[in-house]
């Protein structure tokens, strides 16, 4: 029982620090502004960490003595902020500069803020933006606490002031590297590993690219399939999640032809991608793997066709067959 309750205790405790640290202390600053944005990205990485990036942006009036000066006054109270907070914060980043001058002389002042993998850095301070940002390292320290403001000069009279709070992983240099080094602790060989990273760099690019032209669904289809062992859960699933995006987007690409769904089909050689031809008539509904589907494409009277992901009630009735993907395909 002490043990137990001095482990709640403690998880409290830690969870309160990280509460604290999350607080971004420049919000108290534009609660009078008028908010015009809100963005809030988050999830968990293959390391299984929280990652967030959470966005407030506000527009303030520039136009009258009185309109000015509060924002001048909110300026200088970023400033004061900046200067109390940096000393309680691992580091921090700074620039300022009057509304109108540019950037262009100070090249390399702006920040790329990386916090996953699966989507772009946060670019913060690009041409005539200023910034106050403050870094705090986490408990883990492959991550870390991002919280700051941008302000820029939008129009002749409005300004924009950006509210920044990011947690992630520092670079995606470091998070590759604890990724590597948490698949040697689970015992995965080094060429696991290495494929592992590579897939999961794939994986990112697919997320960026419309990869929808037959000739590369073909090739990058032919190549993960031939990846393929059968006996590594984790390079296996990811290949399968892999070819499954890639057929996707061809499914629903202006692209896709006959001839292209036959060259596609045909490389479609992973267990557990399955099909079904339904028809409107009487007759049973037939059932094979994808790429024997290939030779009857052509000749197919299609009305439309569906598909259906790992996990989903349609794929279980055919068992391990259409354990990964099942197309559906309606005849008329």
């Amino acid at each position: 029982m002490y043990n137990m309750k001095r482990l709640t205790t403690t998880l409290l405790l830690a969870l309160a620090l990280v509460t604290a640290w999350a607080q971004n202390p420049f919000a108290s600053l534009l609660s009078d502004f008028q908010l015009v944005a809100n963005e809030h990205i988050q999830n968990r990485d293959q390391i299984d960490s929280l990652y967030y990036l959470k966005t407030r942006t506000y527009v303030a009036p520039y136009s009258g003595k009185k309109a000015i000066k509060k924002v001048n006054e909110t300026l200088q109270q970023i400033a004061q902020i900046y200067e109390q907070q940096l000393p309680a914060h691992t580091s921090g980043y700074y620039n300022s500069q009057s509304f109108g001058e540019s950037n262009s002389d100070h090249l390399g002042t702006f920040l790329s803020v990386y916090f996953s993998a699966s989507h772009p850095s946060l670019e913060i301070g690009k041409k005539e933006h200023n910034y106050a940002v403050l870094r705090k390292n986490a408990p883990n320290p492959i991550y870390r606490f991002i919280s700051g403001v941008e302000w820029w000069l939008d129009t002749a009279d409005c300004v924009h002031f950006k509210l920044i709070d990011v947690f992630g992983p520092q670079s995606d240099y470091q998070y590759q590297k604890a990724l590597y080094l948490l698949g040697q602790a689970k015992g995965l060989s080094t060429d696991s590993l290495l494929l592992q990273t590579t897939l999961a760099k794939a994986a990112d690019l697919l997320s960026k690219w419309e990869i929808n032209s037959t000739e590369r669904t073909v090739q990058s289809i032919h190549i993960l399939c031939n990846k393929y062992r059968g006996d590594d859960p984790v390079i296996d699933e990811a290949i399968v999640e892999m070819v499954t995006e890639l057929f996707v987007n061809y499914l629903n690409s202006d692209q896709r032809t006959t001839e292209g769904m036959v060259s596609v089909l045909r490389e479609l050689t992973l267990p557990g991608f399955y099909a079904e031809i339904i028809s409107n008539e009487e007759s049973p509904v037939q059932h094979l793997p994808l790429s024997d589907l290939a030779n009857q494409w052509p000749h197919l009277n299609i009305f439309c066709i569906s598909y259906e992901k790992k996990g989903s009630p349609a794929c279980q009735k055919y068992g391990d067959k259409a354990k990964n993907f099942l197309l559906q395909v309606y005849l008329q």
